[in-house]
């Protein structure tokens, strides 16, 4: 997890990897959850420190699902939460040695809000033509619509 000066942290996969990114290129307040499994109790520790955390797993599918499950967990503790999407597959730390501390930098500023990118996701496999594809995509899209509901009105939810 990456943090700007605006109290943002980035999760990164592997205490190695965000170590990597502090020490040799400069980019602070990274934590990571030691592998995939980010737990309620290490957000609500991440909330006393944050208020926005950009989430960066693996490109692996391990980490795409551990992306999916933080972001729900992140969600619940009160973040502002935003994914950040890596180029060409690659894990954070191969792409900041790839790229550098700028460009990794702009991937940061760039990091797309959650619901963005539950809504990409929900696209994924749908073939539009076919008819039991587009309910599928239905209640993916009304699975985002409650998580929309609980961020805006809480006090409806019974």
């Amino acid at each position: 997890i990456i943090a700007d000066i605006t109290k943002a942290i980035t999760q990164t996969s592997g205490k190695e990897a965000a170590g990597q990114l502090m020490d040799e290129y400069g980019i602070t307040n990274v934590v990571a959850s030691l592998g995939t499994a980010l737990t309620i109790n290490q957000a609500r520790l991440l909330k006393r420190y944050a208020d926005k955390v950009i989430i960066s797993y693996d490109a692996d599918m391990a980490g795409q699902m551990a992306t999916l499950r933080g972001l729900e967990i992140l969600r619940t503790a009160g973040f502002d939460v935003r994914v950040l999407n890596i180029p060409q597959g690659k894990d954070p730390d191969e792409y900041v040695r790839s790229n550098g501390r700028e460009a990794f930098l702009k991937l940061i500023n760039s990091a797309e809000p959650l619901i963005d990118y539950r809504m990409k996701k929900a696209e994924e496999g749908i073939d539009f033509k076919n008819s039991q594809s587009l309910i599928l995509y239905a209640k993916r899209i009304m699975d985002i619509a409650l998580i929309l509901k609980l961020l805006f009105f809480p006090q409806n939810i019974i």
